[in-house]
């Protein structure tokens, strides 16, 4: 419960506005956490499942777990910012300097993610 609270508040979902959607990250938790205590063909395939689910709820409101990840965590990587800039109007949007911005003439993965996160 509070690993889904944690991803929705990064997020700005609210939980109570978004009970279907909490409930996918229910599931996709419950699954990460059932493979991490003992990695199976079957915990992998149900987190494969339960990834593919969170996806497509995700798509049904126009974006996908990478953005979510890139767009509101705090260990994002700014190159993805190149790939597929943030929505002007993303909801809820909030700087992050923390994320490293790659250098002109650099290579995009030597900026890589905030110290907190290595």
């Amino acid at each position: 419960d509070r690993i889904v609270g944690e991803w929705m508040a990064a997020w700005h979902l609210d939980r109570a506005a978004w009970p279907a959607l909490a409930c996918d990250i229910e599931r996709f938790t419950a699954a990460f956490y059932d493979h991490a205590r003992g990695a199976t063909p079957e915990t992998d395939a149900a987190l494969k499942a339960s990834a593919d689910a969170l996806d497509a709820a995700l798509a049904r409101h126009g974006t996908s777990i990478a953005d979510q990840m890139a767009w509101r965590s705090q260990c994002a990587h700014g190159w993805w910012e190149w790939v597929k800039p943030a929505p002007a109007d993303l909801p809820g949007a909030k700087l992050r300097p923390m994320v490293p911005e790659p250098r002109p003439g650099e290579a995009f993965w030597e900026a890589g993610c905030a110290p907190m996160c290595r």
